[in-house]
Formats: structure tokens, C-alpha cells, sequence
């Protein structure tokens, strides 16, 4: 699956998945297998959810991403990563 993962909301990706335990955003998956990015995909979207008016801050002001973006984008690698049970690997780029 692709998702295009605007940089806008870069800072959002940062905080939430350092929280699970990922440094770099979301470059710090590339190369991880799926059966690794979903606890930290889970851990990281509850991280989101609980803590979205304080992540609302780094909303860019140009409008191009918000923390729903972030929701939609983490519900799908989610998705993705419960659908492989073979544990391919994640590629960012």
C-alpha cells in the first residue's frame, strides 16, 4: 500500500512515534518488518488520539495535513501490517 505522508505534519509523526519507541519520524520504519511496525503504529496512533489538542499545535497553517491526516494515514499502515502475517519489510522513501 502507498500513502503520500505530507511533510507539513512531519512534527506530529515525530512526537507520536518516538513515543512508541521510533526516532526519525517516519523514515525510522523504513527497513522494519510489518510484524515490528504494528505495535508501534498502534502504540503510536493511541499516543495521537490521547493527545490530539496538544498535537494541534503543530497543525501547519497552510492547511496541507492535520492530525486526522495522521489518524487516516497510521489506521492504514495499521491495516496493512495486521494483513501480513509474513512480516515484509516496510519501505519509506
Amino acid at each position: 500500500a502507498e500513502a503520500n505522508i505530507t511533510y507539513n505534519v512531519s512534527g506530529i509523526y515525530y512526537r507520536a512515534l518516538a513515543v512508541a519507541g521510533v526516532e526519525g519520524g517516519f523514515r525510522g520504519l523504513d527497513g522494519m518488518a510489518t510484524t515490528d511496525v504494528l505495535p508501534v503504529a498502534e502504540k503510536a496512533l493511541a499516543y495521537a488520539r490521547e493527545n490530539e489538542a496538544d498535537l494541534k499545535q503543530y497543525e501547519p497553517d497552510n492547511g496541507w495535513g492535520s492530525v486526522n491526516c495522521v489518524y487516516r494515514v497510521l489506521g492504514v499502515l495499521i491495516e496493512v501490517c495486521k494483513k501480513d502475517e509474513a512480516g515484509a519489510v516496510v519501505r519509506v522513501q
